[in-house]
């Protein structure tokens, strides 16, 4: 396996790491469209919708 597979590898894991702290750590949520935020807002950045819930 060469330097470049390895490290791409371990960049793709490190990714995966990311995304799945990411969701923990939300604390509120569009109820539209699923979208994860750290704190509340009027209206979701993603679809625009206004129903954000506390998770």
């Amino acid at each position: 396996m060469g330097f470049f597979n390895r490290l791409g590898r371990k960049v793709e894991g490190f990714k995966q790491d990311v995304e799945t702290a990411k969701a923990d750590e939300a604390t509120h949520q569009c109820t539209d469209c699923g979208e994860l935020f750290y704190s509340d807002r009027e209206a979701c950045t993603a679809c625009g919708g206004d129903a954000i819930a506390e998770r």
